[in-house]
C-alpha cells in the first residue's frame, strides 16, 4: 500500500510538472495607433512630464473619434485570432485604467508585444480621382523597442471605394508576410 501511494504521488507530481512546463505561455498583444498616425490626425496630447512639455499620442480620443481605427483594429484583431494569437483590447485597456497613461496601462496589461499601425491616404483630386491608401503594419518588443516583425501595402487606389474599403484590402495584404515575420520571432 505504501508503495502505491509513493508511485501514485510520483506520477502525479510528474504529471503536473508536464502540464506546467509544457504550456508555452502566449504572448501579451495589443494593437496601437503608430505615433506618426496619431500626429498627422490630430490625435496628441500635451502632458507635463517633470516640468517639461511632451507630446503623447492620444489614444482614447483615435479611438472615440476615427471609425477607420476602430474597424482595422478589430479587424487585425479577428484574423490574429483566427490565426491562433489572441489579442488584447486596446479600448478595454483604456477603459479599466480611466485616469491612468498610456504607459501605466501598458505596464498594468503586462503588454509584451505592441502592432502599430499607421496608414496613409491619398484623397481625390480633378488630377487624380482615385482615392488610394498605402498601410504598415509594424510588430515591437514592448521590454526593448526592437521591431520583430514589418509589413506593408503598396498603394492601391480606387474610383469609387470608400477609405475603409482599401484599409481593409490592404491588410488582407499584409496580414500573411507579417505574421511570417512575426513567426521567425517567435522561433528564434
Amino acid at each position: 500500500m505504501k508503495k502505491m501511494k509513493k508511485t501514485f504521488l510520483l506520477a502525479t507530481s510528474l504529471l503536473f510538472f508536464i502540464v506546467i512546463y509544457g504550456q508555452v505561455a502566449k504572448p501579451v498583444i495589443m494593437v496601437v495607433p503608430s505615433e506618426n498616425w496619431c500626429e498627422q490626425n490630430g490625435f496628441m496630447q500635451n502632458i507635463d512630464n517633470q516640468e517639461e512639455m511632451r507630446k503623447f499620442p492620444d489614444f482614447n480620443k483615435a479611438l472615440q473619434t476615427s471609425t477607420e481605427l476602430n474597424s482595422v483594429i478589430q479587424l487585425i484583431t479577428e484574423l490574429m485570432g483566427n490565426r491562433g494569437l489572441p489579442l488584447r483590447s486596446l479600448e478595454a485597456a483604456l477603459k479599466n485604467g480611466a485616469n491612468s497613461s498610456n504607459m501605466d496601462v501598458f505596464v498594468k496589461e503586462k503588454v509584451d508585444i505592441f502592432f502599430e499601425i499607421d496608414w496613409k491616404a491619398t484623397d481625390r483630386t480633378k488630377k487624380n480621382p482615385k482615392l488610394s491608401v498605402q498601410f504598415f503594419l509594424k510588430g515591437i518588443d514592448a521590454a526593448t523597442g526592437a521591431q520583430i516583425a514589418i509589413s506593408s501595402s503598396n498603394e492601391k487606389g480606387c474610383l469609387s471605394c470608400n477609405l475603409l474599403t482599401l484599409l481593409t484590402e490592404a491588410v488582407y495584404d499584409v496580414v500573411d508576410n507579417f505574421c511570417v515575420d512575426l513567426n521567425k520571432y517567435f522561433l528564434k
